[in-house]
């Protein structure tokens, strides 16, 4: 139980829950344009801190870059929404009128949180969220930290003989809001507890972070799924 492995995309959860936080204590507008926080999307199609979280802003992710494989100069979330902003195609569809999973979305959700906060991602969600509620085992992952009882990745090798190798080595820090905590499997259970019995914050925002999405037209946002 005091394993502690990197929760990739399950990172998403705890980004909404600190941006519903800031919320709550009047420091942001989830229905506001994400422009008003992040200058670099002004001269883009407007969207909404909401419809980040609820992963029907559009903006495209650009999954072909080459994933670090040794450490790199960590850049703010707030740099990395402004590398998204300037995309050649910064768009899959317009804003509120499809859902589709996107990391941008939430790199550029990290970025608000920065930029309202005023503090790192890493320092926002431990102030928000990780203190608390007492989950002493979860961060924001760094490739520079060493951490006791960090559990190992594999990778399959297709040999029957020796089915498995250590995988190579990735710097998780760049996915950010999207992907980039860490912690135990005994703080996941804590944290699921915490938010469905109201630790975090009040009863209407925990209504509003299990309450399924919608689009510009009033449908549910699976109703239209962009496919790619």
């Amino acid at each position: 139980l005091s394993t502690v492995f990197r929760y990739g995309s399950v990172t998403k959860q705890f980004a909404a829950a600190a941006a519903i936080k800031l919320a709550e204590q009047g420091k942001l507008d989830l229905n506001a344009p994400v422009s008003d926080f992040l200058p670099a999307f002004k001269p883009l199609k407007p969207f909404t801190v909401l419809e980040l979280m609820h992963q029907t802003a559009g903006l495209h992710s650009d999954e072909s870059a080459v994933t670090p494989t040794q450490a790199t100069i960590a850049k703010s979330q707030i740099e990395l929404a402004a590398e998204i902003a300037n995309q050649a195609k910064p768009f899959d569809f317009d804003p509120g009128t499809a859902w589709l999973y996107s990391n941008a979305n939430y790199i550029v959700l990290g970025a608000v949180i920065e930029a309202v906060s005023k503090a790192s991602l890493a320092q926002a969600m431990k102030s928000l969220v990780f203190t608390p509620l007492g989950l002493t085992s979860m961060a924001m992952d760094t490739p520079d930290e060493v951490i006791k009882g960090r559990a190992s990745g594999y990778s399959q090798t297709g040999n029957a003989a020796a089915p498995f190798a250590n995988a190579p080595y990735v710097d998780p820090s760049q996915a950010g809001g999207a992907g980039a905590m860490r912690g135990t499997v005994i703080d996941l259970v804590r944290w699921h507890e915490a938010l469905l019995s109201g630790k975090l914050f009040g009863r209407t925002s925990v209504e509003l972070m299990i309450a399924p999405g919608k689009l510009r037209d009033g449908r549910l946002s699976g109703a239209k799924c962009a496919l790619l």
